[in-house]
């Protein structure tokens, strides 16, 4: 049996949190299935799925940037890397690279990583499906010429390449 996917498990993204407006120091909120409170250099992290319940305070670093401001994440509390998401370990909150998880892409096959990355350029260049090629696409709207002429040879490209590793 391989990893567990990254995507199905329950995590806590600082970038949502922040997002959210939740970093300042007495702040509290959810996401997903994670409650959490900020206390100065730190965050507490309560956890419930409705059958089994963690609690844990992570530290967090703020890092000062240069035109003011700061830069915000986590420590893990296994590596003490500074990473950005907490996935729910079995008995503690841990990073990717502890926790053991993977990125659903990364358990495909070439060739339809490079299908899937294709799809992908095609839906933000507003394509239709039985477009592959990107002939009959207008320019979206406030994209650059530029942008939009990079990312055409790059779908086609990734299409055509893909295409011809599964034929093999």
């Amino acid at each position: 049996m391989g990893k567990p996917i990254a995507e199905d498990q329950d995590k806590i993204d600082l970038r949502i949190v922040r997002k959210d407006g939740g970093l300042a120091p007495g702040s509290f909120g959810k996401t997903g299935e994670i409650w959490f409170g900020i206390g100065g250099d730190a965050i507490t992290l309560s956890y419930w799925n409705g059958t089994r319940g963690l609690g844990q305070t992570v530290a967090i670093k703020r890092i000062p940037c240069h035109l003011g401001g700061s830069r915000v994440s986590f420590v893990c509390p296994i590596c003490a890397r500074q990473v950005m998401v907490l996935y729910v370990g079995e008995n503690d909150f841990r990073c990717k690279a502890c926790a053991g998880v993977q990125y659903l892409t990364q358990t495909k096959h070439r060739p339809a990583r490079l299908l899937l990355k294709a799809e992908r350029i095609r839906s933000k260049l507003q394509a239709s499906e039985d477009d592959p090629t990107c002939k009959r696409v207008a320019r979206p709207l406030r994209m650059k010429h530029e942008t939009f002429e990079r990312l055409k040879k790059e779908a086609v490209r990734n299409y055509r390449q893909g295409q011809r590793l599964l034929a093999r």
